[in-house]
């Protein structure tokens, strides 16, 4: 996959979850996509009675030829999204485990 279509598949995986997983009735879940530099996150904003809510579910990076996960706060398998998305296990970096850690993956080390 070129540079290009890795920026849609990002986009359109963390919509899937917006719209199919994540989308409570009483906070508002924000897809934010930055396509000049690359980044794509999954947000919750809101109110829950007294308690304000803002967490960042997933965070997507695409660098490059790859896709970075930065941040994953739910159960999915994001990156086994990825692949079954078509992105190749060379093209996807799991962020979220340091260098040392990531060589023992099927996915790329950087």
């Amino acid at each position: 996959m070129d540079t290009l279509n890795l920026h849609q598949v990002a986009q359109t995986l963390l919509a899937q979850y917006a719209e199919e997983r994540y989308n409570p009735k009483e906070i508002e879940a924000q897809l934010v996509c930055d396509v000049k530099n690359g980044h794509y996150q999954l947000i919750y904003v809101g109110w829950r009675g007294d308690h304000r809510i803002y967490t960042c579910l997933i965070h997507l990076d695409v660098k490059g030829d790859k896709i970075w996960l930065q941040q994953n706060m739910t159960d999915e398998q994001v990156a086994e999204d990825l692949l079954a998305m078509g992105v190749a296990p060379n093209q996807i970096v799991l962020a979220i485990h340091s260098p040392f850690r990531r060589q023992f993956t099927k996915y790329a080390v950087n």
